[in-house]
């Protein structure tokens, strides 16, 4: 099931707490991911932190600073396992099976 979620500067990060607290699955897109994006590096310390979650998928592409969003992901103790997948943005097949890997974890 997919919630789209309106969130304001000031409730986004309680938005995602609150969405992690009841997730078993992650999957986030870091396509063109650098440093300077404050906010996705916010998401992946919160999501190393959330050791319960059976599955992280995480897109990324040759855009991706892969060296930092792995430093976040692994920034605390019992981080969750990541899966890395290549997925260029401008070739939607390479995102195919994605949900399936999610789902499979849940099982």
């Amino acid at each position: 099931r997919v919630t789209d979620f309106c969130c304001y500067a000031s409730s986004w990060q309680r938005t995602l707490d609150a969405l992690l607290l009841r997730a078993t699955s992650v999957l986030m897109d870091l396509r063109g991911f650098s440093a300077q994006n404050r906010g996705c590096l916010y998401e992946l310390g919160r999501i190393s932190q959330a050791s319960h979650l059976a599955a992280v998928v995480v897109l990324v592409d040759g855009h991706t600073d892969r060296a930092v969003a792995e430093d976040a992901l692994r920034a605390h103790p019992g981080a969750p396992a990541v899966q890395w997948v290549e997925a260029p943005k401008q070739r939607l097949d390479a995102v195919d099976g994605l949900l399936d890997r999610l789902l499979v974890a849940r099982r």
